[in-house]
């Protein structure tokens, strides 16, 4: 019970430091974050949807040198440019894709249109046959009844 007790008291003492090193670099300029060994400036980007993230101090994560933290932020901005650009990549691809498809379903609209139409115009035909071998059956049988009288 001891044990636990302990354990409960010195996560609440982390927790506690780590909030109060979160105020004490909050709102802090570029110059004074980078001087400060408990505080890590974040730079300035833009996000997949395009808002622009203005740069801003934060709790440092890795308790290292300044060397360090600049080759990170370094490596940091290659892997966000690579980033960028397969998003812009994919962006497109899916840009593309999309006009396929639309371009697809316009061409299948009109393939429907023309079935259609074609289905109509056969209908049209048939009635007109039907009401022609109508119109001959009563000629026929008109002139039978002629004969006959």
């Amino acid at each position: 019970m001891k044990i636990i007790s302990s354990l409960f008291v010195m996560l609440l003492a982390v927790t506690f430091s780590s909030v109060s090193l979160a105020k004490d670099c909050k709102g802090q300029s570029s110059s004074a974050c980078s001087k400060s060994s408990s505080c890590s400036w974040v730079d300035g980007y833009t996000r997949k949807d395009k808002i622009q993230v203005k740069g801003y101090c934060r709790v440092s994560t890795a308790k290292s040198t300044s060397k360090f933290t600049a080759k990170a932020k370094s490596s940091s901005k290659a892997a966000q440019s690579k980033a960028s650009s397969k998003a812009s990549v994919a962006k497109s691809k899916a840009k593309t894709k999309a006009k396929s498809k639309s371009e697809l379903a316009k061409t299948s609209v009109a393939k429907k249109k023309a079935a259609a139409k074609k289905k109509a115009a056969a209908k049209k035909k048939a009635a007109a046959k039907k009401k022609a071998a109508a119109k001959k059956k009563a000629a026929k049988a008109k002139s039978k009844a002629k004969e006959k009288s």
